[in-house]
């Protein structure tokens, strides 16, 4: 239902940017309408889980990597750890955006001969190209390997 605008509030209407060929309209409904927000609807049919594993290096390692011209849209990321017989360390998730490192899990330590798993404690948050799900580390000893895993949806950026 259409209301009319008795008196236009100062800023209002340049804030909604609300004119009708130039021209204020008489009634707000003319121009100001409801959207539906569909994104995470469209993000389903582009949703996959990229998966690597690595031979875990001191500090930095590079498991996902964003391809050009992608954005991801991060639901969740998780990690699994295999320490065989001598392996030991401690690994934390982390994105590595603009030259920086941004934890997104907590610290798991583990020892020889366990299987870990570690997940993000990250709410959905988005990636662009080139951004990185890392895997952080200390302290190791052995041959420990780690295999990433991360639920997203990828969009054209």
């Amino acid at each position: 239902m259409s209301s009319s605008i008795a008196a236009y509030p100062q800023g209002l209407l340049s804030l909604l940017q609300s004119q009708n060929f130039g021209s204020n309209p008489k009634l707000l409904s003319e121009i100001v309408v409801p959207t539906v927000d569909v994104t995470d609807l469209y993000g389903l049919s582009q949703q996959y889980a990229p998966a690597n594993t690595v031979l875990l290096a001191a500090n930095n390692n590079d498991v996902l990597t964003v391809p050009a011209g992608k954005v991801w849209k991060v639901t969740g990321a998780g990690a699994i750890v295999i320490a065989g017989a001598g392996g030991a360390g401690r690994i934390t998730l982390t994105v590595r955006t603009q030259s920086q490192n941004v934890p997104i899990s907590d610290t798991l330590t583990f020892a020889a001969t366990e299987t870990r798993l570690l997940a993000s404690l990250l709410g959905k948050f988005y990636l662009r190209a080139g951004d990185r799900i890392n895997v952080w580390c200390d302290g190791l000893a052995g041959a420990p390997t780690v295999t990433v895993t991360a639920l997203v949806s990828e969009l054209v950026a």
